[in-house]
């Protein structure tokens, strides 16, 4: 018997992703919490599975506790298929020692 799309749809949807987890979230304002964020995007109804964050780093050493703590975040939950990205972008003129660092975690 051929299943229908509905079903096909929300087989995937229930087994698919992943949801932002209030955990994941504490984890990560405490990486963040000494940090100007400059942007935050949150995407998902009514579960969140998808965050846009861009926070500006002073210095190397700064970048470098923020790169570091959320590699450890998404580490630490191991092959659970969280898609993250993070991105360091030199500020340069007139600020070549500040970074603005983007991150992404889950799928657009």
């Amino acid at each position: 018997m051929e299943r229908r799309g509905s079903e096909v749809l929300m087989e995937q949807y229930r087994s698919g992703g992943f949801v932002l987890d209030d955990g994941m979230i504490e984890e990560l304002a405490v990486v963040l919490d000494e940090f100007e964020l400059r942007h935050v995007f949150i995407k998902g109804l009514p579960k969140p599975d998808y965050l846009h964050i861009t926070v500006d780093a002073d210095d190397i050493d700064r970048c470098g506790t923020i790169v570091k703590g959320i590699a450890g975040i998404l580490g630490k939950r191991g092959a659970t298929g969280i898609p993250g990205v993070v991105k360091v972008f030199p500020k340069g003129i007139p600020w070549p020692e500040a970074f603005s660092v983007q991150v992404d975690i889950g799928k657009r």
